[in-house]
């Protein structure tokens, strides 16, 4: 035998016995991942030793204990991926139980984020039957509905709130309006819109109701002012704005009041879609917002008209890119559009469905580039 003859041959001893070793140890309890994982890449050393070494009994020897050595890393490889699933599945059911018992204590943060993670682990599970498949969807389908039920009757709690607040407030502004204290009544009545405002949709007939309690107030102030709402109407609608109109109107003692009509009224052509009519009245109002002294509520017709020309800017702009032809230009517009929703975003967040119509046109308006 040559000395390159005895070198191989003790080089696949060594081999060999590296892989008794690896054997044993792969018999050895508390044999996790990390561990399969060091023991593949051992195997995969090995293999390329067998690959290059010539064709003898030691060969056939080593392919022996390579065999044996890959089949006790593929029974570990199933014994942890099936354990692995267990542990899978054991927190999917961890996670609806949980999800489960928070709805118990009406606690929706709690459950949705239990059901969001549910959603996560039964997505990366790969179940041996379809019927347990089938059963676990249906579990997290009913923490679903549970939520969405829930959430319901809490709306519903809310709106039948928000209707029960609206109408205490509206008694105190109707209270405050026939005892002349308008100022007071106006900014009861502002309240009482904000809340309508904010109330959800998904209530129509409570919605309604505060609608109507809303409104049946506004015409109760109209029909008891010193002025007319046709003497308004005839102000506003008349660019010369007659003479005999401003004298009378000089010497109104609450020129807040046809502001305040006339803040409605925008808003009214605003919903319309009526631009025009809202610019004149705008034009108008910052005629008579000038005579206000300094108030509160001065500052709150100051609002609701930065609001209103807000509106009207992004509404023109809208109007205007309807009617353009070229993509830089209706580009241009887009942008201009974004910069501006952007604007009245940060200065009228509570202006929520505005804010919403001007999304849903910019991006049907995009579909035009």
């Amino acid at each position: 035998m040559s000395a390159m003859q005895k070198e191989e041959m003790d080089s696949i001893k060594e081999v060999v016995r590296l892989i008794d070793e690896l054997n044993i140890e792969l018999t050895r309890p508390g044999f996790d991942r990390t561990k399969l994982e060091m023991s593949e890449k051992l195997y995969k050393s090995f293999k390329s030793i067998y690959y290059n070494t010539k064709k003898d009994h030691n060969k056939m020897l080593l392919q022996r204990k390579i065999l044996e050595l890959h089949k006790r890393i593929e029974d570990h490889r199933h014994r942890i991926a099936s354990e692995q699933k267990k542990d899978k599945i054991r927190l999917l059911v961890s996670c609806i139980d949980q999800a489960n018992k928070a709805l118990d204590y009406r606690n929706l943060r709690l459950a949705g984020k239990f059901y969001t993670d549910a959603l996560g682990v039964f997505s990366g599970v790969e179940f041996k039957s379809m019927g347990r498949k089938v059963v676990m969807a249906k579990h997290i389908k009913d923490v679903h509905e549970r939520m969405v039920e829930i959430k319901k009757n809490e709306m519903h709690s809310e709106c039948t709130a928000k209707l029960n607040q609206i109408k205490t407030i509206l008694k105190s502004a109707v209270f405050a309006y026939n005892n002349k204290n308008y100022e007071n009544a106006a900014n009861l009545y502002t309240e009482a819109k904000k809340l309508y405002s904010d109330m959800p949709d998904m209530y129509p007939g409570l919605k309604a109701d505060a609608g109507h309690e809303i409104e049946s107030s506004k015409n109760l102030f109209l029909g008891n002012k010193l002025y007319s709402s046709r003497m308004i109407g005839y102000a506003v609608h008349n660019t010369n704005y007659g003479s005999s109109f401003k004298e009378e109107h000089n010497n109104m003692e609450n020129r807040f009041d046809i502001l305040f009509n006339l803040v409605d009224q925008m808003h009214d052509h605003l919903g319309k879609n009526e631009v025009q009519l809202c610019k004149d009245k705008y034009a108008y109002s910052l005629k008579l917002v000038n005579n206000l002294r300094d108030s509160n509520n001065k500052n709150m017709i100051l609002n609701e008209l930065d609001k209103i020309y807000s509106r009207l800017l992004i509404l023109s702009e809208i109007e205007k890119t309807m009617k353009t032809e070229s993509k830089e230009d209706i580009i241009r517009s887009l942008n201009s559009i974004s910069g501006l929703h952007t604007k009245h975003a940060m200065g009228h967040p509570d202006d929520r469905g505005f804010l919403s119509f001007v999304e849903e046109r910019h991006g049907i308006l995009s579909k035009m580039v």
